[in-house]
């Protein structure tokens, strides 16, 4: 998959469908049609994208072995395409090391987690 970024088109990796009890979910289930962060690596920001066949409350938060910041927090989103910013900041608002962090999405027991770099 690609995706296009402010800086022209680049790689995008595919997220992973899994259910509460960790089982892979077929691809056409689910609440989430899209679900996409670019550029990936990044630096100094990236954007979440996703798109909602149905309305609901949706919660994302970037992680690495602990959450690092909570981008959204059980918020009520409507159908349709969504995007959010992470700054590459944690919750404080201070600057995060370069690394591998993890985006966890969650909605109506769905999870889908997706693995971003930063490069500073």
């Amino acid at each position: 998959m690609r995706a296009e970024n402010s800086r022209g088109v680049g790689p995008s990796a595919t997220a992973t469908l899994t259910t509460r009890a960790g089982l892979p979910t077929p691809p056409d289930s689910g609440s989430v049609r899209t679900f996409t962060a670019a550029p990936n690596p990044f630096n100094p920001q990236t954007v979440v994208r996703f798109e909602l066949p149905e309305a609901g409350p949706v919660s994302l938060v970037v992680c690495n072995l602990e959450p690092v910041r909570t981008l959204l927090n059980a918020e009520y989103r409507s159908a349709g395409s969504h995007a959010v910013v992470w700054d590459g900041r944690d919750g404080q608002g201070h600057p995060v090391a370069s690394g591998v962090y993890l985006l966890r999405w969650t909605m109506q027991g769905q999870i889908i987690v997706r693995k971003i770099t930063l490069l500073r």
